[in-house]
């Protein structure tokens, strides 16, 4: 029995193995081991490649032994992206094989690598292209067969570029290496990163209308076989970004944080960025932008772009928001003026009294103890500038002061006006101390030797001291003075605001980090009437100062001669004036003109005619109006202009290109007073061309240019037929009556 037992028992463990056996276990995944690219094909200077990794195993990168690659990750565990690094080829083309393999030998792949070499034969750097510029006009490459590749670094689906263009650099690392390129076609197809190659037979090498360097061709560009690069921003100083070196490269500044009065806006205000130093950048962007809408951060960061020309407030162009950063707490700048002109502006931002735009305005009051009203009226609300304006006036009563008031008047002579600036040496009332403004202007920039300051002066009442001195200092205490002037009428309903430059020469130099300090002070006892026995003490000696202080610097410009022009004129000659562009600071001081036609030298004429034709720096007004010395506001009148080009000297067909824009009064604003003439009645946006001496404009003797801008030039372009060699172009208006018709000229061009 027990061995029948020891039988059954053996065998039922038998059964329950041979079960148990062909149970199934847990099921074990397969390995996987695949890689996002397939090879990798890199241009000679050297690039970065995101290579993903999807795998459910341990893996290990094996690359060769070749030192010019290398890669961010050696092993890892599961789905990982690394990053191939390709140093630059300095010789030939070169092969290389990474292999990716699994740690337990189970799976292997291979990602094949060839570097184009330095020398690819048929092909030119982007800088050497750039050397070929012809720095009066355009160059036309001709007989060279010849192409240039770079990588793409702008983003057509994204919209912020010039339309019809793309900007490429064949280096990540050096300067002038960048490029735009023009040519009418879809470039949707061409993607950020893509490497192309653009044919230069026939191509045009000159400026786009926002100075970027532009190479103009009539065929679509073509991708190479070059694997696709992630391109990153290179990193510059903002010294290197200003110099233009970098122009139309993909590059990035840190620590920017966009300006004060930008904050809380949109993309689609093109905003102004600063840093610590107050160094300034704007970053252009078009209202086609598919980011337009969206609000920057007001943090300090990175911010990246296409770099821009030389400029003193260069450009960066965003190419999309992937490599902006704004995420720091946001910095204090330095407080300073950068760059001349400064403007110290009055304007208030509507046709309200104490309501100015970009000035903050404190209220003073009588000291019984001092007998002065003293301290600081104006300060500028951009704390980054930080210039303010102190007042001080003498009253043996408070009831001898009248004011001190913040204006704003209709024609925008906004002004700050009070009574009572005793003069030291007027004989007769010594104050108990001096009267008068100080402009205290810090400065992040060195001043010239020569320079200017302008400013609006008038007198309200006939016993007003007439006669007021400018001073300059570098520390407030020793003072020189730069001139006088005298105010010869008293104001009138609008009239006899008047203007003033003077010139100022340093003994020594004022260098960024100090402070300019700027006094005007009454002098003598001359009054506004003609009187000698004044002292300007009393309620009714009130004087304003109005529209603004300008501190500027006269240069003449250089712009080149283009090689097929038959006349050229781009006003360089011209440097005084003040820069209507400048924009409504200036408040009424954008009506101030320097000198007319007739009292131009030669050297500025060269030959030019006209009437009513002012000097402005770089430019000309055709067409003026007098709001100085009228009877009344309500007597301002236009008197129309014209200027006359000399003979062109040269018979035949040619294309007439002029810059011009229109003027509008600064005086337009809410709750403006139409009554005032340029107000209730703006200058026209129009211009008129004539031909005399021979041949047609147009297709006739005139021809009118409509659509004027008044914030900035706009190019015209017609066409001159059957001229003779005595053939003159004149520039006027053709206002119907009562109309106001000032506008502006410059790079006034004839080619065949």
């Amino acid at each position: 029995m027990r061995s029948n037992i020891k039988s059954i028992l053996a065998a039922t463990v038998l059964a329950v193995l041979a079960v148990a056996g062909c149970k199934k276990g847990p099921q074990m995944p397969m390995s996987t081991l695949d890689l996002g690219l397939e090879s990798i094909i890199a241009p000679h200077m050297g690039a970065e490649y995101t290579v993903s990794v999807n795998s459910n195993t341990s893996w290990e990168v094996l690359s060769s032994d070749e030192s010019w690659i290398a890669s961010s990750v050696e092993e890892f565990v599961g789905t990982a992206d690394l990053t191939i690094r390709i140093g630059a080829n300095e010789g030939e083309e070169r092969t290389a094989v990474i292999t990716i393999k699994a740690k337990d030998g189970s799976l292997e792949r291979e990602l094949p690598v060839v570097q184009a070499g330095k020398s690819a034969e048929g092909y030119i750097s982007v800088s050497a292209l750039r050397a070929l510029e012809n720095p009066e006009g355009e160059y036309t490459i001709s007989g060279n067969d010849a192409k240039v590749k770079g990588f793409v670094v702008t983003d057509a689906i994204c919209g912020n570029w010039f339309e019809n263009s793309i900007a490429i650099e064949d280096s990540f690392t050096g300067d002038e290496s960048g490029i735009n390129v023009e040519v009418t076609g879809d470039f949707t197809a061409l993607s950020f990163g893509d490497e192309i190659s653009v044919p230069l037979e026939g191509a045009v090498l000159g400026r786009n209308d926002s100075g970027y360097l532009t190479l103009t061709v009539s065929s679509m560009p073509q991708k190479t076989e070059t694997t696709p690069v992630d391109v990153a921003p290179l990193t510059v100083d903002y010294a290197a970004l200003r110099s233009g070196e970098y122009e139309s490269m993909y590059v990035s500044v840190e620590d920017f944080q966009v300006v004060q009065e930008s904050i809380g806006g949109t993309w689609a205000v093109s905003p102004r960025f600063e840093n610590a130093d107050g160094n300034r950048i704007v970053m252009p962007v078009s209202e086609n932008a598919t980011f337009a809408s969206i609000s920057y951060n007001e943090g300090v960061g990175t911010v990246s772009g296409i770099a821009g020309p030389a400029g003193n407030e260069p450009e960066l162009r965003p190419v999309n928001l992937d490599r902006i950063d704004l995420s720091l707490m946001r910095i204090g700048v330095k407080p300073g003026i950068r760059e001349l002109p400064y403007v110290f502006p009055f304007y208030c931002y509507e046709q309200t009294n104490e309501k100015p735009k970009y000035l903050k305005y404190n209220k003073l009051s009588y000291n019984a103890s001092t007998h002065l009203v003293s301290g600081v009226i104006a300060e500028e609300l951009d704390v980054t500038v930080g210039a303010y304006l102190e007042m001080t006036v003498y009253g043996k009563e408070a009831s001898n002061i009248y004011g001190p008031n913040y204006w704003a008047e209709q024609g925008a002579h906004d002004n700050i006006n009070a009574s009572s600036f005793v003069s030291l040496d007027n004989g007769k009332t010594p104050p108990a101390a001096e009267c008068g403004f100080w402009l205290t202007v810090p400065l992040q920039m060195d001043m010239p030797a020569d320079f200017n300051v302008s400013f609006g002066l008038c007198g309200a009442g006939d016993w007003a001291l007439s006669d007021w001195a400018l001073a300059y200092s570098a520390d407030k205490q020793s003072w020189t003075e730069a001139g006088r002037v005298r105010i010869e009428r008293v104001t009138a309903g609008g009239s006899y605001y008047f203007y003033y430059t003077l010139p100022v020469h340093l003994d020594a130099p004022i260098l960024s980090g100090n402070n300019l300090y700027l006094k005007l002070t009454p002098q003598g006892s001359r009054s506004i009437s003609g009187s000698n026995t004044a002292d300007g003490h009393g309620s009714s000696c009130r004087i304003r100062l109005h529209s603004a202080i300008v501190i500027s610097h006269e240069a003449e410009g250089e712009t080149y001669v283009p090689s097929d022009a038959v006349y050229f004129q781009p006003f360089d000659k011209l440097t005084a004036g003040m820069d209507y562009f400048i924009g409504e600071k200036l408040g009424a001081f954008a009506n101030y003109c320097a000198a007319g036609i007739e009292d131009w030298s030669e050297d500025q004429s060269q030959g030019m005619t006209g009437e009513k034709v002012m000097e402005r720096p770089g430019y000309a007004q055709i067409g003026y109006a007098n709001t100085e010395t009228p009877s009344g506001r309500e007597d301002y009148s236009n008197e129309v202009g014209q200027l006359t080009t000399p003979a062109l000297g040269e018979a035949g067909d040619f294309t007439l290109s002029f810059k011009a824009a229109a003027y509008r009064s600064p005086a337009i604003r809410a709750n403006c007073d139409t009554g005032t003439p340029d107000v209730g009645n703006p200058d026209i946006t129009e211009a008129v061309v004539e031909i005399l001496g021979g041949g047609t404009v147009n297709g006739g003797t005139t021809a009118t240019v409509t659509g004027l801008p008044v914030d900035g030039f706009a190019t015209f372009t017609l066409s001159i037929e059957g001229a003779t060699a005595d053939t003159r172009i004149r520039f006027t208006s053709a206002p119907a009556e009562g109309q106001f018709s000032r506008w502006f000229i410059d790079d006034i061009l004839v080619t065949k």
